[in-house]
Order: structure tokens, then sequence, then C-alpha cells
């Protein structure tokens, strides 16, 4: 049986690359929202193009109009709406509750903390009609507790959990996006810190990051997302959490940083405002960076045996494929939903809802890699020199660490 799948912003940065992977799905009907027809329109034919046989339609509407939302729903009656319209930034919860009050399952990829922790309070009104929504269907809180969850077994207890991103410069920088970036630029937000909260400011933090090659090292600044305050819920042993997020061309990144200091100062309340004209600026320097991106995950605390050790999750994206990243979360959730393979009810951020196998198994069709970085301090070497100790040495060693990597 065919799943109607609706996409709200389905042309858009990500809402475009969402419908599109979907689409070629055979038991998936698509239908690409959003307010212009002539986006929708050609995007439809575009994916018809490549994809002759998929189920694609559209309709363009104002999707924030609780009126004109409750009725396409009712004229598509879809299983599951996908909701890509940010930034979510001081959005309320109109659109996904008018979504579950039409008994249809709601699917979103917001990464604004109080709008992600506050979700659950949906709770009660979608197991009331039966259905699922899930938010933070994207890198965070989605992909962050996927791959946390894959490695937690490799330790008795995880003290502190690093998280970096840096997109290539060519990649797709919508507007909804650098909106969402600039609306914490300079602000004050709690990060959680020797088991307290600790006070920081969007985009500082300056720090550079190296990642495997080809991307680089790069700058990277702190970022506002839900998993300060969802991760340390989730992993009750957690001492430290940090994010950071970075352009890759130091002309780009380095001004936002002294942007920052000038809201910090209160010289300039709010840089939002100018995401427009900002947008169009950083289209003068497309030419001058790459199209490789990174994310990094780095877990320090002890193994099984007791051991400090610390494992560092990269994954490369090339040729410009990096935005399919944070796209694919959603993707996932909705395959496993039209194969009943999601829990039937209940409103929640994303985690635990698919693991980093099904999320990889995903981009086996794009220029994406992983690779896994090991490193354990001297008692765990030690313990491995007595373990051999009565066997003859043919290739000793003095190195402290380990590395591996590997591509699903």
């Amino acid at each position: 049986m065919v799943m109607r799948v609706m996409v709200i912003g389905g042309y858009g940065a990500f809402g475009s690359r969402i419908s599109q992977r979907l689409a070629k799905d055979e038991l998936l009907e698509i239908i690409i929202a959003g307010r212009s027809h002539e986006k929708a329109n050609a995007w439809q034919l575009q994916i018809q193009a490549t994809c002759p046989y998929a189920r694609v339609t559209t309709h363009c509407a104002d999707f924030n109009d609780v009126a004109q939302l409750t009725l396409a729903l009712q004229q598509h009656q879809p299983r599951v709406v996908i909701n890509t319209l940010g930034p979510f930034q001081g959005k309320n919860y109109a659109l996904a509750t008018t979504v579950i009050r039409q008994g249809i399952y709601y699917f979103d990829l917001a990464d604004a903390r109080d709008y992600v922790c506050g979700f659950t309070q949906l709770d009660a009104l979608a197991k009331q009609h039966n259905v699922l929504a899930v938010t933070g269907v994207s890198t965070v809180p989605g992909i962050s507790t996927a791959v946390l969850d894959h490695f937690l077994p490799q330790f008795s207890r995880l003290h502190s959990v690093d998280i970096g991103i840096s997109p290539g410069n060519r990649a797709p920088r919508g507007l909804a996006t650098i909106r969402s970036v600039l609306s914490y630029c300079g602000k004050p937000l709690l990060r959680f810190s020797r088991r307290n909260w600790q006070s920081i400011y969007g985009w500082q933090g300056l720090h550079r990051h190296r990642y495997p090659a080809p991307v680089g090292s790069r700058w990277l600044s702190d970022c506002d997302v839900p998993d300060h305050v969802l991760l340390p819920q989730r992993y009750p042993q957690l001492r430290e959490f940090r994010f950071h997020a970075g352009l890759e061309l130091s002309i780009l990144h380095l001004p936002i940083w002294l942007m920052s200091w000038l809201t910090r100062w209160q010289v300039i309340p709010d840089w939002s405002r100018y995401a427009r004209i900002l947008q169009r600026m950083s289209q003068w320097f497309y030419y001058f960076g790459s199209d490789a991106g990174a994310m990094h995950v780095t877990m320090q605390g002890l193994d099984q045996q007791q051991c400090e050790q610390t494992i560092t999750w990269n994954i490369l994206a090339l040729r410009g494929d990096g935005p399919q990243i944070p796209c694919t979360a959603a993707i996932v959730l909705t395959k496993k939903l039209a194969q009943q393979k999601l829990p039937a009810s209940g409103a929640s951020a994303c985690q635990g809802l698919f693991t980093l196998v099904e999320f990889m198994d995903e981009l086996r069709d794009f220029a994406i890699t992983q690779q896994i970085a090991y490193s354990q301090d001297q008692c765990a070497l030690k313990a491995a020199r007595t373990t051999t100790s009565t066997m003859p040495r043919t290739n000793p060693t003095t190195s402290c660490a380990a590395s591996s990597s590997v591509k699903l």
C-alpha cells in the first residue's frame, strides 16, 4: 500500500533533498508543499525527469496559517507531514498541533533548544490521536544521539562529549539556516560543564579543529542546540558537553565571531534581521571554498577495564553531499514508518528512533564516509603489555594511541 508524505518546504534547501530521496521509494507518494507554485512545480518536474515512476504532486498555500494548513491536510490526507520550515527559534507549536489533531504523524527538522526541549508538551495530544510526533529529526539531536548510543557500550562511564560541524563553503546556505545561526550570535546561552550550568555566548569560544583529509583544519565557535539539555538527561554520568560549528573560510567565520562581540556589548541587539543581506554577501566568496564538509563527535570516559579512553567519530562529506546529512534522519524515520517500525504514539525529541547503522546505510549512495579514531591511556597499554609479556616481541611499539577508519 502506498503511503502519502507531505513535505512542507519541499523545494527548499533541505526539503528538496528529502522529497527527492523519498520519491525514489515506490511505496511512497510525495506532496511537495510550500508557498510558491513556480518553485513547487519546477521541483516536481525535476524529480519526475530523473525518476519517471515517482509519485509526486504539489500543494501551495501559507502553511503557517492554520486554516490553510487544515484544508491541505484534509484534501491530501497524508500519513505523515515533514516540516522543514525553519528557523524554529521563537516558533510555537501551532503547525505541529494542527497536524496531530488531524490524526497525522509529524516530523520536523528543528534545532532550536527551547522548541525541541519543550516539545513533550504535545505528548498527551499525540497519544490521544494515536500518532507519533517527533522534533529535532536532523543532525541534532537525531544523529548526535544515534552516534552516542552506538558507542556507549564501549564505555563503563561516559564523562564528556564534544561535537562540531563544519560544512563546505559551497554547500547551500538557506535563509532559514542563516537566521537560525544569527538569532543567538553573541547572546548568552547555558552549557553543561562539570555537572553545572555555565554561561557562554553564541559564536564565541573561537578555536581551531583538525578534521581528517581532505577537510583539514577549520574554525569553530560555540552554538546553541537542544543537545545542551537533552544529552545530560539521557546520559546521567555525563560531566561535560560542548557543541561547536564553523564555516570553512576564515573570511566568513571570523567576521561572525566579531559580530558576536557587538551583540555581547549590546551594540547590535540581534543580527538575524540582517540575514538576507549577509546571505547575499556570503555568495561573493562561493568559489573560494570547497564542497567538503565534516562533523565530529568526540567521547571521553572510562572503558570496561576502567581505563581512560577517547573515541572520535568523524563523518566526511565530499562532492557537495554535506546537506544530505541533516536530511537523512527524516528520510530514515519516514521509511521506518512505512514499514511500521516506529512507536505507535507520543511526542518527543528524536532520540533512540534510529541507529547509526541505519543512518549510514541510507547514505550509501552519496560521497559520505565515516572514520573512527580510538585512543587509550597508559593503564590500558600497561595491561596489554602485561598480558603479552610472556610472548616473543617481534614488533614492539611505544605509541600511546591506536586508530582505525571504517566506511559503511
